[in-house]
């Protein structure tokens, strides 16, 4: 279908998807679950303190390893927190559950208000917030792509080099939605797409993150869901100063598809597992379903982590015997088929992406080359390796990943230690959590056989955080008196202060974290709210050359202003975006290379010598280039380069090649 097409019934979808909602009738914010009859007594007797210890052991030596950073990897680390994790895991096992309904039942007023305050408080964070993100230039150029050419196919049009080549970098992406509906709202609306993608559909959804939290957390520890919550969104903004975990991608990067799978969607999935799972009710099957999909619609990273989410909270939830687990396997497949079916077609669509035999479009490529090799003091930048083998590196330092697995750990034997009723489903969703997620060389194996070099962090994606984080702080606070009385069991003192003991100790974690990161933290944020989450510079100097150029020409930008072209509707190609493009069968290699040196060039204007500009002017020639947007540059190279400038924007001029 076409984006036009879709567009016709675009309307008819979404009126689909708001009655689907209705009849459903979920009540996600207010579902309590409610036991039909008394649960299995879960008896003191079924705790064994010998065990307990022994888990206490090999916990404090995976802390030591992690807080010395001596293993970085996270084998043999990760082997002996799995080890400690298991051991409790499969001590406590109740083969049979009560039925249960679920009530709907508002939470506390406070609690309202507290959440509503901080989705207020999110909002402002996120306006003020000044990340940017160079994926954005491919996402973007999603969008724009349906709106420049509504009667083609969706996504099948490149217009990053605006060349009508074939879009192979959404390959990658293939059955992402997410695009899509920006595209169709900025079109009915009226409102421009960047205004839509960056300002207000993540001002909307950003708010429902506290409440899918609280929402999930509150089944297991409904006092302190609230204050897990909050420590668990303040941990997260803390840790937004590292690239490729949770943090980064909740405020810093809410534009992103991938963000809301991270932050809304896969923790709205665990959320619905839970809920179908202990009552077997077909609306939340068909939820759980749903949820899933809108994982894979806001990321194609979605279709692999919303099974591993899903399936992990289905080993927690569901009732431990054979012929429950399988039927409910079977059904989380089938529900999961949309998703299994889009990771086929991704696969095949990526493996026809590498077979695809470019061709040259530029002329005298050879010619070209020939004469750029002769400039090779000026070389293309290599992008710096990045080490994905290092667990430490994926979570910031060693000492992020210490406060994470502290949290998680206590909570863990704060479960086993208690007899809440809630304590086997915590117990086995924190501890399937550890063995699985956290399981660095099944991610390091996974990466490098049936995946790119990114799987392996995407991999620990699958451990929804904000969840995570929020529920391990809610069971120390509420279970602090029972972890004590079973270590120290006749201590007065102890028991007189175990219920005010978990305060200082979290408190006091997150002090050290606002130590760790709270400075680098606040660069991210301005004084002035930041609609549009881009260099604002070069973004308007991508506008204005958008503008004064047609569809006979070809620019070469200088890097950032590359990057915002394929951002913006534009007639004019381009002859070199994001090094990232390159690794893609766009061009043929020689053209690749030859891309690569005139955009480096380009990048290093203002340091070549006279010898190099003449050459450079040449290359000019071949390549058919005919405008150059670059920081100002002196009339001695405008001159030499025989430039016309056309505009002035900040530190940006656009020039025309007249000669």
């Amino acid at each position: 279908m076409s984006f036009a097409d879709l567009n016709a019934v675009f309307p008819f979808i979404v009126f689909f998807s708001a009655v689907l909602a209705v009849l459903i009738k979920l009540n996600t914010f207010s579902a309590v679950i409610v036991p039909t009859v008394n649960a299995p007594t879960d008896k003191v007797s079924s705790r064994s303190k010998s065990q307990l210890i022994f888990c206490v052991i090999t916990f404090v030596m995976a802390l030591l390893l992690t807080a010395f950073g001596i293993d970085d990897e996270f084998s043999y680390t990760w082997f002996i927190a799995a080890t400690g994790s298991a051991t409790l895991l499969l001590s406590n096992v109740v083969t049979s559950y009560h039925k249960a309904i679920v009530s709907s039942e508002q939470a506390p007023k406070s609690h309202v208000i507290w959440l509503s305050l901080c989705s207020i408080l999110l909002v402002f964070l996120y306006l003020l917030n000044n990340v940017n993100n160079a994926d954005d230039t491919h996402f973007i150029s999603y969008i724009v792509g349906l709106l420049q050419h509504p009667d083609a196919p969706l996504f099948s049009i490149d217009t990053i080099y605006n060349e009508n080549l074939p879009n192979h970098i959404f390959a990658l992406n293939l059955g992402q939605s997410w695009e899509f509906i920006i595209a169709a709202l900025s079109y009915f609306s009226g409102i421009d797409h960047l205004t839509w993608y960056y300002t207000i559909a993540p001002c909307i959804l950003v708010i429902f993150v506290p409440w899918v939290t609280y929402s999930f957390v509150r089944h297991f520890a409904p006092q302190q869901a609230l204050l897990g919550t909050l420590l668990s969104l303040t941990f997260l903004l803390l840790w937004s100063t590292h690239n490729h975990m949770h943090g980064f991608f909740f405020i810093p990067r809410f534009f992103q598809g991938k963000a809301l799978l991270l932050m809304l969607y896969a923790p709205l999935t665990c959320l619905m597992v839970l809920l179908w799972c202990r009552t077997n009710s077909r609306r939340y099957l068909i939820a759980t379903g749903l949820a899933m999909v809108a994982c894979g619609g806001v990321s194609s990273t979605g279709f692999y982590i919303a099974g591993l989410v899903a399936g992990i909270s289905l080993l927690a939830f569901s009732q431990w015997s054979i012929k429950v687990l399988l039927k409910n396997l079977a059904l989380l497949a089938l529900v999961s088929l949309p998703n299994l079916v889009m990771l086929v077609v991704v696969k095949t669509a990526i493996a026809k992406v590498n077979s695809y035999s470019p061709v040259s479009t530029l002329a005298n490529v050879e010619e070209n080359l020939a004469l750029s090799s002769t400039l090779s003091t000026v070389l293309p930048m290599q992008p710096a390796e990045r080490p994905i083998t290092s667990m430490y590196w994926l979570f910031g330092d060693n000492y992020s990943l210490f406060i994470i697995l502290s949290i998680v750990f206590v909570a863990i034997l704060a479960s086993y230690s208690s007899q809440t009723k809630e304590r086997q489903l915590s117990l086995r969703w924190l501890s399937l959590i550890i063995i699985l997620c956290f399981s660095h060389p099944l991610a390091s194996f996974l990466g490098n056989t049936i995946g790119p070099g990114n799987l392996i962090w995407r991999f620990h994606w699958a451990a929804p955080l904000s969840l995570v984080i929020a529920l391990s702080s809610a069971l120390i606070i509420q279970n602090s008196t029972a972890i004590l009385r079973f270590f120290v069991p006749n201590s007065p003192l102890l028991a007189r202060h175990a219920k005010t003991l978990p305060y200082p100790v979290l408190f006091s974690i997150f002090a050290a974290f606002i130590v760790l990161n709270g400075g680098y933290a606040l660069q991210r944020y301005s004084s002035s709210f930041i609609l549009h989450k881009v260099p604002s510079e070069a973004m308007r100097a991508a506008k204005e050359a958008v503008r004064v150029t047609s569809e006979s020409d070809t620019i070469v930008a200088q890097d950032i202003v590359a990057q915002m072209l394929p951002m913006l509707p534009r007639d004019a190609k381009l002859i070199a975006s994001r090094p990232l493009y390159w690794s893609q069968p766009y061009f043929s290699s020689k053209e690749t290379k030859l891309r690569e040196r005139l955009q480096t060039l380009t990048d290093s204007l203002n340091s070549l010598t006279d010898e190099q500009l003449m050459l450079y002017q040449s290359s000019l020639k071949l390549a058919g280039i005919t405008v150059i947007v670059a920081e100002s540059l002196p009339p001695k190279i405008i001159e030499s380069l025989s430039l016309k400038p056309l505009a002035q924007l900040d530190a940006w001029g656009i020039y025309r090649v007249i000669g």
